[in-house]
């Protein structure tokens, strides 16, 4: 349906890098809650003035879709750091972190924000969003069952590399 408009299916990648840094764990972590209804306005709220989280690949104004991620996949995955006023939703499997979304209405230093979030056993950090590329990042292809169209406008090419990010899917 979507070919005959000028539509294209493309692929995603998903993004991971090794990670062998010490933790810092003198910052101010908040627990979020996605059952209390405090915690959701603050959520919902930050989240309506967020920045995009790559430059490469972004969504903004998907707050009501971070909310549902918040109540319904990710309730008990979520913290606030208050030194770098972002909300961060990962999740720890094993030696991998994985991180969801980077909420934030300032710009961010990931590392820095990976290093306050990271366990002990932490030895790489998937990525399921598109992060600002850097030769740590690795790529590999990424197929979920989804289907992603785009159309491009000649000069404003579509990245090659890209996860789009999952609390903006619908």
């Amino acid at each position: 349906y979507y070919p005959k408009f000028g539509f294209k299916a493309v692929d995603g990648q998903l993004f991971s890098m090794e990670f062998n840094e010490p933790q810092e764990t003198d910052t101010a972590v908040v627990k979020l809650d996605g059952s209390n209804s405090n915690d959701l306005a603050f959520i919902y709220d930050f989240t309506k003035e967020r920045l995009p989280v790559s430059q490469q690949v972004s969504t903004v104004n998907t707050a009501e879709l971070v909310m549902f991620y918040s109540l319904y996949v990710f309730p008990q995955n979520m913290v606030y750091l208050e030194d770098d006023k972002v909300i961060v939703i990962y999740q720890q499997k094993g030696e991998n972190l994985h991180l969801y979304d980077v909420v934030s209405s300032t710009n961010i230093n990931l590392n820095s924000i990976i290093k306050k979030i990271a366990s002990e056993k932490t030895t790489k950090v998937i990525f399921h969003f598109t992060p600002n590329l850097s030769a740590d990042v690795d790529s590999e292809p990424y197929k979920d069952g989804e289907v992603l169209f785009v159309k491009s406008k000649v000069g404003d090419e579509f990245p090659e590399q890209f996860k789009y990010p999952m609390t903006s899917q619908a």
